[in-house]
């Protein structure tokens, strides 16, 4: 089953490698001026890495905007200072699966059980519309490549960020917080003093 049909507006699941295969290349074909991504760099896609890579280089080459986010980390940090060539790459925590978006089109890349790959193939203009707009979402809170990357490269751990609710658990955080602290900042609406 090929996804190209004309203009119907249409959704379907392919599951044969092949017919993923020839889709992938169709939808990558007929990108004009946005590539957008969520996903793991190098997992969830038949294609070859080369062939992927080639065919994002191309779309670079014709001015398309190319933009992707993953889960950057350690054990990728190659394959992401490579992708950071071709498209502009963020870090998000947690990313799994794979959704690609074109101008009028969606990929989504999904493995089932026992390595089974599924794909949703979209053009129906509303699913389209209501991806990208998530995917600007995502790309806002995604933290850039460069930052990252640094991080994990120099060892730093990135700041985090909890809310409390429960009153034991506020107060038994602010005393293991205190226990462990060199130096305390107090802030108050009266001003700074440190301890």
């Amino acid at each position: 089953m090929s996804i190209t049909s004309g203009s119907i507006e249409k959704t379907v699941v392919l599951q044969d490698t092949g017919n993923i295969t020839k889709s992938l290349l169709e939808f990558y074909a007929k990108i004009n001026n946005r590539y957008d991504c969520y996903g793991l760099a190098s997992e969830l896609t038949p294609l070859e890495p080369n062939i992927v890579n080639g065919t994002l280089l191309n779309l670079k080459n014709q001015d398309v905007r190319l933009r992707q986010i993953t889960d950057i980390t350690k054990h990728n940090i190659s394959s992401c200072k490579q992708v950071m060539k071709i498209a502009q790459l963020r870090h998000m925590d947690g990313v799994k699966g794979r959704i690609e978006l074109s101008d009028t089109e969606l990929i989504v890349t999904a493995t089932l059980e026992k390595e089974m790959l599924h794909v949703i193939y979209s053009n129906v203009k509303q699913l389209v519309e209501q991806q990208q707009s998530i995917f600007e979402i995502l790309w806002k809170k995604a933290i850039p490549a460069e930052k990252k990357i640094r991080e994990i490269e120099n060892g730093i751990e990135p700041p985090e960020t909890k809310v409390l609710e429960d009153p034991d658990e506020i107060f038994n955080h602010m005393k293991c917080v205190i226990e462990n602290a060199s130096k305390i900042l107090l802030c108050s609406s009266s001003g700074a003093m440190q301890m």
